[in-house]
Order: structure tokens, then sequence, then C-alpha cells
């Protein structure tokens, strides 16, 4: 089952996206525990200024990522930016195919150390379809200058490893 946090504080905004997310789920024959964090503290230490905000958990195989960009642009469409990042050995190919056609920008980056990884690997294969991709192996550059690129008006995405997802929350946090 996955699990997908909205992020806000209760208003109607928030509520009509947490069924927007259930009825994507449930349309794409995924089982779904939709959580609702209201803590204004939780949503601070995350980076989130700006609500509802959705959270999905689980994006680094070809299907989850399909699963994750069919909810994405049915909640935001596609004016979006992608920060992107695998370990070797995933579906690269595969995955690049799938989001990079959806996303106005994207920033691709390294996972982080934990994991062998090849950025420059998974920067070609995004190119392929989307010949605006920036590769900066930096996480911390990375994610700031996606987070610059999507400003105030566009959502971000951050997705393709779960080390990733990790990193990028200490990065927020610290």
């Amino acid at each position: 089952m996955e699990t997908i946090q909205i992020l806000g504080p209760g208003c109607p905004k928030c509520n009509e996206t947490a069924e927007l997310v259930k009825a994507a789920a449930k349309e794409a024959g995924v089982a779904v525990e939709v959580n609702k964090v209201t803590d204004f503290q939780e949503m601070a230490k995350r980076g989130v200024f700006s609500t509802p905000a959705v959270v999905i958990d689980g994006a680094h195989t070809p299907r989850s990522v399909q699963i994750v960009l069919d909810t994405f642009t049915r909640l935001f469409g596609t004016e979006g930016v992608l920060l992107f990042a695998a370990a070797t050995g995933k579906k690269i190919p595969e995955m690049a195919q799938i989001l990079a056609p959806a996303f106005r920008r994207i920033v691709v980056t390294t996972p982080g150390t934990f994991r062998e990884s090849n950025a420059e690997e998974v920067h070609r294969a995004f190119l392929r379809h989307n010949p605006g991709t920036l590769l900066i192996p930096d996480s911390a550059r990375a994610l700031a200058r996606a987070r610059e690129l999507a400003g105030a008006e566009r959502p971000l995405l951050v997705t393709g490893s779960f080390y990733l997802a990790g990193l990028i929350r200490e990065i927020l946090y610290l």
C-alpha cells in the first residue's frame, strides 16, 4: 500500500486535494493510505509554505513513477519542475521516458552517497526526452536550482530514489 500525505491546515482545498488523490489512486488501481498533516511546524520542517502540498512515497520503479506522475499531473498539470535521481541498476531509461515529457523543467542529481549512481547516465536518459534537462550533481545545489525554477507558481516533484528523498529531507531540515 502506498502512503500519500496531504500537508495543509485542513482547509476545504486540502480536503478536496485528499479526495482527488484518493480518486486518482482508485482509478489507477492502487491501494493508498492518505494521511493529513496539519501541524505547521512539521510543514515548515519539510519546507512547505504553500498548501496544500502532496507527499508521495515510493516512486523508484517505472510502474510507481507512472502512478506518481498520473497523480501529480491530475493535481498540478504539466507545468511542474522535476528533481530526479536514481541509483545504478534501476530502470532509468524507462522512468525517463515516462517522466521527462510531462515536466517543463528537470534537474538531475545524485541520490547521495549511500548507493552507487551515475548522474551522467541519468542525465543522458532524460535529455533524450527533454532537451532542457539540467545536471547538477550536488544534491543541495540541485534542490536550490529546482526550487528557483519552480518559484512560487509551479509545483516541484522530488522522486526517483528513497535516498534522494532522505537527503532532501535532511537539507530542508537543516
